[in-house]
């Protein structure tokens, strides 16, 4: 770990298997977090994980997909089990309704 500031934080991150949320959680947990990775390729969020080894960071990985109601209420319940209370999310993980603007509902957003 090479800082401090969110010692004693617990952040879930989801979409960690690459780009931005690996990038994300790599940074929570060098400031010291518990960082919750949920993705939905556990094995993307297992070697994230791994990567915390090198400089003493604590993660637990999920998989999640945000876009199944079923699987956010799992895997927040796992997180607040594990470690006790979530403190903050960072909403990585995204999806994309391909149509006009004009024909998007409000399911489409939901």
């Amino acid at each position: 770990m090479t800082g401090t500031r969110l010692a004693g934080k617990t952040v879930l991150v989801t979409g960690v298997g690459q780009g931005i949320g690996r990038g994300t959680a790599l940074a929570l947990a060098k400031e010291g977090a518990q960082v919750v990775l949920c993705g939905r390729t556990k094995s993307k969020c297992d070697a994230v994980v791994g990567e915390f080894e090198s400089f003493g960071g604590v993660g637990l990985s999920l998989a999640c997909d945000v876009a199944n109601r079923a699987d956010v209420d799992r895997t927040v319940a796992a997180a607040v089990e594990h470690f006790g209370a979530l403190d903050g999310l960072v909403n990585n993980a995204a999806g994309s309704v391909h149509r006009l603007l004009a024909d998007t509902t409000d399911e489409d957003v939901d």
